[in-house]
C-alpha cells in the first residue's frame, strides 16, 4: 500500500472537504460544514499562520491543519504563546478508518511542525466522546493538560 503524502490544500479541494464533512462520524466532532468551508476558503491565501493539507494514501483520504495559537481569533488556544501551534485532523474516507492511519498522520504532522524549528508545543483539543482521537494523541506523546486540551512538548 502507498505511504502517506501530505500536499498543500488547494481551492480545488474545497468540494472534497465538504463531502467529508457530511460524513456522520465526522459531523459529531467538527464545526458546522459551511462554517469550516468558509473559514478555510477565507484563510487559504491570506494567512500564513494557518496551514492546510490533504493527506493522500494512494488517493486523498484526509485533511489536517495546524495554526499558530496566538494568532487564532477564537477558541481555547488564542491566549497561548507564540511558541505553540494547534493541530486538527480527520480521515475523511471511511474505508481508511481503524487501520492505524490516524497515528501515522499525526506522527507526520509532528515531523512537519518540528522541521519548521520555531515551536515548542503542539496543542490539540478533543471532544470527550472522541476516544479514538484521544488515543491517537496519546500514542503520539500528547498529555492531557486541561478540559480536553492535549499538549506535546517538542
Amino acid at each position: 500500500m502507498d505511504s502517506l503524502v501530505f500536499r498543500k490544500f488547494s481551492i480545488d479541494d474545497l468540494g472534497l472537504l465538504g463531502r467529508w464533512l457530511k460524513n456522520s462520524y465526522i459531523k459529531k466532532f467538527w464545526v458546522e460544514h459551511e462554517e469550516l468551508i468558509s473559514y478555510v476558503k477565507d484563510n487559504l491565501f491570506y494567512n500564513e499562520w494557518i496551514n492546510y493539507y490533504i493527506v493522500e494514501h494512494g488517493k486523498p483520504i484526509g485533511f489536517v491543519q495546524f495554526y499558530e495559537t496566538y494568532k487564532s481569533p477564537v477558541g481555547s488556544f488564542n491566549p497561548l504563546n507564540s511558541e505553540s501551534v494547534a493541530i486538527d485532523f480527520m480521515i475523511g474516507e471511511e474505508e481508511f478508518l481503524n487501520k492505524g492511519l490516524g497515528h501515522s498522520i499525526v506522527e507526520e504532522l509532528i515531523r512537519i511542525i518540528k522541521s519548521i524549528g520555531k515551536y515548542k508545543y503542539i496543542i490539540s483539543e478533543s471532544c470527550p466522546k472522541s476516544i479514538p482521537f484521544v488515543k491517537v494523541l496519546q500514542r503520539n506523546g500528547f498529555e492531557h493538560i486541561q478540559n480536553g486540551i492535549y499538549a506535546l512538548k517538542l
